[in-house]
C-alpha cells in the first residue's frame, strides 16, 4: 500500500480534522456522523485516495450509508471524478441500485457515456 496512511486511525484523524463531526469525541468512529450527515468514508472519498478509502473498507466502514442528499460513497466517487475510487467501491460490494433523493442512481451521477467507458455494470 502506497498510503501515506499507515493505519485506519490515521485516516479517521485527518476525516476528524477536516470536517465539523457535531461534537463526536475523538476518536472518531467508522460511523460517526459529520456535517451534511457525511460519515468518515464519504469524506475519504473526496480526497481521491484509494489506500485511504481500502483501510476505512477493511475497517467495516459501512459503504452504502448515505448523507443527507442520500448520496453514497459510490455517487459521491463519481461525481468528484475518482472513478477507481468507484472501480474499488463496486469491488467491494457498493449497491448500484441506492437511489438518492433527487432519484439518482449512482450512475447518473456520470457523464454521457462515461459509465460504460469505465466498464461498469449498466443495468442497476
Amino acid at each position: 500500500m502506497s498510503s501515506r496512511y499507515r493505519n485506519v486511525q490515521e485516516v479517521l484523524d485527518d476525516a476528524a480534522s477536516a470536517v465539523d463531526f457535531l461534537g463526536c469525541e475523538q476518536p472518531l468512529l467508522l460511523t460517526s456522523i459529520g456535517i451534511f450527515g457525511n460519515q468518515p468514508l464519504n469524506i475519504v472519498v473526496t480526497w481521491g485516495d484509494a489506500d485511504a478509502v481500502a483501510l476505512l473498507l477493511d475497517a467495516g466502514a459501512p459503504i452504502d450509508a448515505q448523507h443527507e442528499d442520500g448520496d453514497t460513497a459510490l455517487h459521491h466517487a463519481l461525481q468528484m471524478g475518482h472513478f477507481e475510487l468507484a472501480r474499488l467501491l463496486i469491488s467491494r460490494g457498493a449497491d448500484q441500485t441506492i437511489r438518492n433523493n433527487e432519484g439518482k442512481l449512482a450512475r447518473d451521477c456520470c457523464w454521457e457515456g462515461e459509465w460504460q467507458r469505465l466498464g461498469l455494470k449498466h443495468d442497476a
